[in-house]
């Protein structure tokens, strides 16, 4: 009976102990971005209608030799500023054979209410900035023709982001 109650409390004990930070990122594991196009600039590669963005673009820091563009839904960022970003989804089209990927993110320092902060809460709360972004880059292919829009969970994006690293 001794011995039961021993690893009861023992048990009790080990439960209520603090959970070690292992879910937390360290500096190593967190993505970050730098930004080439400021919200409210014309996009080079899409300017058909001279049409400001409304959103930031960055290319994601990593190690892998095909660049990774990022579409950041926040307030204007500088160019080259360095931003941490927590992945929503892959957004994808062709415009005419080439095959566009982006990955939709939002700053990890800041919590936007109205933006969900997974996929989930970005895909059924926000789909006026999906059809936005989509409807951005189809007015924008004035001699092109863009379509094949697709939209991918978050779990699609960070694995993209991984697969383009190694």
């Amino acid at each position: 009976m001794r011995r039961i109650v021993y690893f009861c409390f023992a048990l009790f004990i080990i439960a209520c102990q603090n959970p070690s930070e292992q879910g937390s990122k360290t500096e190593e594991e967190t993505i970050k971005a730098a930004v080439y196009l400021s919200s409210g600039d014309n996009y080079p590669l899409f300017n058909s209608l001279g049409i400001p963005t409304f959103f930031n673009i960055a290319r994601v820091i990593n190690q892998g030799e095909k660049p990774l563009d990022a579409i950041i839904l926040s307030e204007r960022e500088n160019k080259g500023s360095k931003v941490s970003i927590v992945p929503l989804a892959l957004f994808s089209f062709e415009k005419d054979t080439t095959l566009f990927e982006y990955i939709v993110c939002i700053p990890a320092e800041t919590e936007n209410p109205y933006i969900g902060s997974n996929y989930n809460d970005f895909l059924l709360k926000n789909q006026e900035i999906q059809s936005g972004i989509e409807d951005w880059f189809a007015a924008q292919c004035k001699d092109a023709v863009c379509r094949n829009f697709r939209w991918e969970s978050a779990y699609k994006a960070l694995l993209y982001i991984h697969t383009q690293e190694n």
